[in-house]
């Protein structure tokens, strides 16, 4: 047989024989070697190695490296080898926790994507009627289209007349009817008739195919990685200015320099270079987004990106999809209004129905079948399928769907206006004319009915100042109605596709903040929408399920793909959702706006703590104290401090009250100037009392030996800390509000104590401390609590 040049073959150009027999085996071998197998390229999948790298890309990480690597040029002359090592074990952590989460979420995304490549499709070969995987199908092949087959390449409709369902394509939640010689594609459904196609395009040729190709733009730079951009330079740009200094003050009390004194200074510098930057943020933020995966994913949110989580919670505007997100993605009967006999209605709707026994028929057919079922199940065995003698399938054309029996009888169901139109009825639902030849039996109300929690989830969106935008492939009418009814048209503009192609980009620009609908939508508008939302600097959501989402979906800030949405979809999406529920979109902001307050928490937390190590590593020698911390204890601060300390902030639960807060800017400052002040608050209170305690005649009185003195100075430093990772926690003058919800704060920051008090005891050399009396134990506990009334006066006077 003559190898056809495969674009598009119409049923004319076909023998009937070759429609009869299909591809012989050594056509099948050969077509397999020139086109392939119908199967998408894999996206390049990451390897370990890969996502390891990618997180070392860290603003803050490479603050922390850039340090550590000047340490170790000095290493054998400072020996300070726990403090560099322990930072680069820290580090080592932070970037291995992110890359195992990731890992796994990616083995769990994998999982979610095997049903695709087990599609089985019906062929003609050799004669014969056979089933094979999808995967196997070649350019070429005759395949068999019934009712609920999954159309598996593009190809030409050679004969029948079939009903397809190409939303996943065109976003369009109502069916094209399809005849000889026009094109069925791959991933649409059939959902009514039969036929045969012929493949001309298989895999990657396919329109399916091309779009998933097109995915590899690289995603936007997360709203987090921005901040901490920002929040590196500060951080570097303090440690660098206080390194300065600090040279500056050893060397003025030096009596000479040598090169053993430039060493020491050296040490000295990169030592509050380090102290400045919070080298436990990137383990903490990594730490808390990995348990927060873990969590979202009871909450049927499955994170395949780390950062993703954060982004959630900074969303400025979400353009969502309808059908399935929405609404349920399922045609309902609302109402039925019948002239004479109601059991006469039904009946019609049993006979001029496509669906048997529960399977076939498009979504009106099904819709109608299950109606009748539940209203009257005894009517369907008395309806007799026998007495059929001719279908007309529903048509987009048409309108309407007839069957003609065997004693010249026509029933008639389609759209009012053309079957009634001398009939007005208004309705916001869909209208089903149905007639028996020229007499009215009734009209059916249907809809795709709102989802239960769409509209108050639309609600908490707003309340959280995230605009709403529906973007759908309906018509205006429709997606007004069900805009209406979600809560997310009250107000405000709503376009179709034709009037947004003829708006240039800065009017859309100019009316995007009043933009509440897009009807008739194509996927070009929705990544028009996305890119030009991005560039008024706004974080971006996104839903989508179908292929033609994909696109928007991968350039979105973030990405939500519906859990039973394709797998091109999924696989553009940053979370998927698993239920398809607009809910779940507010748990995951819930999510990131908590954890996003829970990093702010920590530096200020932190920084209060690095702030006043630094200032004491100034000032300490220009009044004469050598080494008021040791290297061991500044270690052992900073694992605690950062390490606990941040898994301690990062538990807490999502909070309601953050729902109501307006969403950050992408290029934010991470810290504010509320946070600087309760950083300059309580470093200034910390250096005060700490200078006093070092430079106190009464202290030193009271306390007669340096190994004691410096115990408590050591105790009086780690409970002062303890003590403020209370008020930072909250901004409340109730240090315990809310506390219960985060049980692993009281139970982490309880072992810190418990741990210093076993160091104070058991220390010796290794942290230089002493076996103090009980009444110094209890000067340096009353000493820390100073920070509390001080920090509860800051927060009436910033109340007030």
């Amino acid at each position: 047989m003559v190898l056809y040049k495969f674009n598009i073959i119409f049923a004319s150009e076909i023998s009937y024989t070759f429609l009869m027999n299909g591809l012989s085996e050594q056509e099948v071998i050969k077509h397999r070697k020139i086109y392939g197998a119908n199967v998408l390229s894999p996206q390049k999948k990451r390897s370990f190695l890969d996502i390891l790298f990618t997180n070392f890309n860290d603003p803050i990480l490479k603050i922390l490296l850039f340090a550590t690597a000047i340490n170790l040029c000095f290493i054998f002359y400072t020996h300070n080898v726990m403090e560099t090592f322990g930072i680069l074990i820290s580090v080592f952590i932070a970037v291995l926790v992110s890359t195992l989460s990731e890992m796994g979420s990616e083995s769990a995304f994998a999982k979610l994507s095997l049903l695709t490549s087990e599609m089985r499709s019906r062929v003609r070969r050799g004669g014969k009627t056979i089933e094979i995987l999808s995967s196997d199908i070649v350019v070429g092949d005759i395949v068999l289209l019934n009712a609920g087959d999954k159309v598996p390449a593009d190809g030409v409709l050679i004969n029948g007349t079939i009903s397809v369902d190409q939303s996943i394509l065109n976003g369009e939640s109502y069916e094209t009817a399809k005849t000889e010689n026009e094109k069925v594609y791959s991933g649409t459904v059939v959902v009514a008739g039969a036929g045969s196609a012929r493949i001309n395009s298989i895999g990657d040729s396919t329109e399916y195919g091309k779009i998933a190709r097109a995915l590899n733009a690289q995603p936007p730079i997360s709203p987090l990685k921005v901040k901490l951009s920002k929040l590196a330079k500060t951080i570097s740009l303090i440690g660098y200015i206080g390194a300065f200094i600090a040279g500056i003050s050893y060397l003025v009390v030096q009596p000479t320099i040598n090169f053993q004194t430039i060493l020491s200074v050296a040490t000295l510098i990169i030592s509050v270079i380090v102290m400045a930057v919070p080298e436990g943020l990137p383990m903490m933020i990594v730490v808390v987004l990995s348990s927060n995966m873990r969590a979202m994913m009871k909450d049927n949110l499955l994170v395949r990106k780390l950062n993703a989580v954060e982004t959630a919670g900074s969303l400025n505007i979400l353009f969502t999809d309808k059908t399935g997100t929405i609404t349920e993605g399922k045609m309902r009967v609302i109402a039925t209004h019948f002239v004479e006999d109601e059991r006469e209605l039904l009946a019609a709707l049993i006979i001029n129905n496509e669906t048997e026994n529960g399977v076939g028929g498009n979504l009106t057919d099904r819709c109608l079948f299950n109606y009748v079922t539940e209203k009257m199940e005894g009517l369907i065995n008395q309806v007799s399928q026998s007495a059929k003698k001719k279908i007309t399938p529903f048509s987009s054309k048409t309108k309407y769907m007839a069957t003609e029996m065997q004693n010249g009888d026509i029933y008639y169901k389609g759209a009012l206006d053309v079957l009634m139109p001398e009939i007005k009825f208004n309705s916001n639902n869909r209208i089903i004319c149905v007639k028996k030849n020229d007499k009215l039996l009734g009209l059916v109300e249907i809809k795709d009915p709102i989802r239960k929690e769409a509209r108050q989830s639309v609600r908490e969106l707003h309340s959280a100042h995230i605009q709403v935008v529906m973007l759908t492939g309906d018509s205006r009418e429709t997606a007004v109605t069900i805009a209406k009814e979600a809560d997310i048209l009250q107000n405000g503009i709503v376009l179709t596709s034709d009037e947004l192609s003829k708006m240039s980009d800065a009017e859309i620009k100019r009316i995007l903040p009043n933009l509440r609908v897009v009807a008739r939508a194509f996927p070009t508008d929705k990544s028009r929408l996305v890119k030009l939302a991005q560039e008024l600097n706004l974080v971006v959501g996104m839903t989508g399920d179908g292929v033609n989402d994909a696109p928007a979906l991968k350039l979105a800030d973030i990405g939500f793909a519906m859990g039973t949405g394709t797998e091109v979809a999924k696989s553009a999406g940053d979370i998927v959702i698993t239920d398809d529920d607009i809910k779940s979109i507010t748990k995951a902001v819930a999510f990131g706006r908590t954890l996003f307050e829970s990093i702010r928490k920590f530096l200020v937390f932190k920084l209060t703590i690095n702030f006043i190590a630094m200032a004491i590593c100034i000032v300490a020698p220009l009044i004469g104290v050598q080494s008021p911390i040791t290297v061991i204890q500044m270690l052992y601060i900073n694992l605690v401090m950062d390490t606990l300390a941040g898994l301690a902030f990062g538990g807490e639960k999502p909070i309601k009250e953050y729902m109501k807060q307006s969403p950050k800017v992408r290029d934010e400052n991470l810290i504010t100037k509320e946070m600087w002040t309760k950083i300059i608050w309580g470093s200034f209170l910390g250096i005060g009392i700490c200078l006093w305690f070092l430079t106190s005649s009464y202290i030193k009185h009271i306390i007669n030996d340096d190994l004691s003195f410096a115990t408590v100075f050591f105790s009086f430093f780690m409970f002062f800390n303890i003590l403020n990772a209370f008020n930072a926690r909250t901004e409340r003058v109730n240090l315990f509000a809310g506390i219960t919800k985060n049980m692993a704060f009281l139970i982490i920051m309880a072992l810190i104590f418990i741990a210093q008090i076993f160091i104070i005891y058991d220390g010796g050399e290794i942290f230089r401390t002493s076996a103090i009396p009980l009444r110094y134990l209890f000067l340096s506990i009353v000493l820390s609590f100073m920070i509390i009334p001080a920090d509860m006066l800051r927060k009436i006077i910033i109340k007030k």
